[in-house]
């Protein structure tokens, strides 16, 4: 009897402990996936494209930036991968910090850039780079010298739950061209997206692209320094602290 007894307080006793490491999902942080794969059948380049659409085709009085919302953390989200938001700094600030929190369904793949660039031809920032608007070999490079050539230098740091991401696992990358549509009640506050219509664009960068969480409550930390090239040389620096709930 007394053996039985302790063996049903063992049994008890590692319920206990399990159960609280399940809830605070304290397992160890998934490895993120690499730019030679291809989640879910995409290539992983194409997907820094698809957060591109997604970020420029929230409408502006539902779009997470300004305000980081969590109330806006559902918008416009479909298929196997969760979108999380940009950290941008606005107007002539060098700097921006900001703490998200965000209900995510389970066997949900997390993405988001931890540093990016985009141009298209209707874009206003692209002028500085060619004036040139219908897609051509001349205007594919001018494209992609206005979207890669800004971020000459970024030192990134990652954690999630607490440990430390392998700086070698966060690649950059660029995405082939796409056409990029700017609609008449775009995101207005960060920049100027241009005129609403569609043209050609590419998107380069860095990005943090995690399997699905397990179910529970994650952190994800992140510093990122961008060094912009060219004449205005300047330190750009996010950084975030995003809290996650898996259900």
């Amino acid at each position: 009897m007394k053996d039985a007894l302790s063996v049903c307080l063992v049994a008890i006793f590692s319920l206990v402990i399990v159960t609280p490491s399940y809830i605070n999902a304290a397992s160890s942080p998934s490895v993120p996936f690499q730019k030679d794969s291809s989640p879910y059948g995409i290539p992983y380049s194409e997907w820094l494209k698809n957060w591109w659409l997604w970020w420029i085709g929230i409408p502006n009085n539902e779009h997470p930036f300004p305000k980081y919302d969590p109330k806006t953390c559902m918008v416009h989200q479909q298929g196997p991968v969760w979108y999380l938001p940009d950290v941008e700094p606005t107007g002539q600030l060098t700097h921006a910090s900001v703490k998200y929190s965000c209900d995510i369904p389970k066997d949900k793949a997390i993405f988001f850039p931890l540093s990016q660039s985009s141009c298209w031809l209707a874009n206003p920032e692209f002028k500085k780079y060619s004036n040139k608007l219908a897609s051509n070999p001349d205007s594919d490079q001018d494209l992609k010298t206005c979207a890669v050539s800004p971020q000459d230098f970024t030192h990134a740091v990652v954690r999630i739950d607490g440990t430390e991401i392998d700086p070698a696992k966060l690649d950059r990358i660029t995405t082939n061209f796409y056409n990029v549509t700017v609609t008449p009640n775009a995101l207005k506050g960060l920049f100027d997206f241009g005129p609403p219509g569609t043209s050609r664009g590419i998107a380069d960068g860095y990005a943090l692209f995690l399997p699905p969480l397990s179910v529970g409550n994650h952190t994800i930390e992140f510093t990122v320094t961008d060094h912009l090239a060219g004449p205005m040389s300047e330190l750009i620096k996010r950084d975030g602290v995003y809290t996650l709930s898996i259900k």
